[in-house]
């Protein structure tokens, strides 16, 4: 086998996000007027990969578009990142991915995403990676692509030893027996509770539903749990990190901020622990900005912020 380069592959979406910002999320029924909408680069795979090129490291990402104007300004708004694009593949057949964003006052939002091109990453796919996988330290997944192709890769990253992050969202029901084959998992609250099939009532049940996860059969689980931090579980240990205290504008994409760069932590040596703490640094920074790629920090502005906290990592 090749040496690793300290590279993370990142199989998954890639959207342009409509995002507009409303006073509440509206309920069933009901009508909301708004100023204005904005178009901006997203999908939790190209986030992902967007994040750890901003934070420093090596990516490349592999998925779809549309042959249309939204998927060339997503890749090029990718390739202006540091993301390497050349595993992204133009669909004759399908249009661009699309997410309808609506950002509250509060800065949580709501979201409906329209797969399109997504849908056209199969599992046939998995196979034209091989030489990509082997040389990668790690590769990093969510579920905004089709369910069979996940598990195709999951398949072929534990023949080849490749660790593997699943950030598992959308929230979906996954079998018990896809565990043993994930390194770490990244889910959020409600997530959680789809996987575990438990209610996250605070940090006391989430410290209880991550180390179930373990008990399945992953290495290392991160409940993330928004503004009260996340709680990281693995053989031995079960820690709360509280989250950064900063004032929210949009959490839209802080997941994806949380994952990418928990994911070049590892790539880059640390214990996951320690790639935890700088994961919540970046996601932190990211909610006082507002969309998606946008909101994305610079490693120098992390690597700031953690001397000022006096984080020890």
């Amino acid at each position: 086998m090749k040496e690793k380069n300290g590279a993370i592959l990142v199989l998954g979406s890639l959207n342009v996000d409509v995002v507009t910002r409303v006073a509440h999320i509206p309920g069933p029924g009901e009508t909301l007027l708004c100023q204005d909408y904005r178009f901006v680069p997203g999908g939790k795979g190209a986030n992902q990969a967007a994040a750890i090129a901003r934070l420093g490291g090596r990516v490349w990402l592999a998925g779809s578009v549309g042959r249309d104007f939204f998927g060339e300004f997503l890749k090029e708004n990718l390739r202006q990142a540091g993301v390497d694009t050349r595993l992204v593949q133009e669909e004759k057949t399908a249009t661009t991915g699309l997410a309808l964003i609506m950002v509250d006052r509060q800065g949580e939002n709501s979201i409906v995403v329209v797969g399109g091109a997504n849908r056209k990453v199969g599992p046939h796919r998995v196979e034209g990676l091989l030489p990509y996988l082997r040389k990668a330290s790690f590769l990093l997944l969510q579920l905004e692509i089709p369910l069979e192709t996940v598990f195709q890769a999951l398949l072929f990253a534990r023949r080849l030893s490749l660790p593997v992050i699943l950030d598992p969202g959308p929230a979906r029901d996954l079998p018990q027996s896809i565990f043993p084959l994930i390194s770490f998992i990244l889910p959020n609250e409600s997530e959680t509770e789809k996987l575990l099939r438990v209610k996250i009532t605070g940090i006391k049940s989430a410290r209880q539903a991550a180390r179930r996860l373990v008990q399945l059969g992953v290495k290392c689980a991160v409940v993330k749990l928004g503004a009260k931090g996340c709680v990281l579980a693995s053989q031995g240990q079960t820690v709360h990190l509280p989250a950064l205290s900063v004032k929210a504008v949009d959490t839209t994409a802080a997941g994806d901020v949380f994952a990418g760069a928990f994911a070049l932590a590892l790539a880059e040596g640390r214990e996951s622990l320690s790639a935890a703490k700088f994961a919540t640094v970046a996601a932190g920074l990211s909610v006082t900005r507002a969309g998606a790629q946008t909101s994305i920090p610079t490693r120098r502005e992390v690597e700031a912020l953690i001397r000022r906290k006096k984080i020890k990592l």
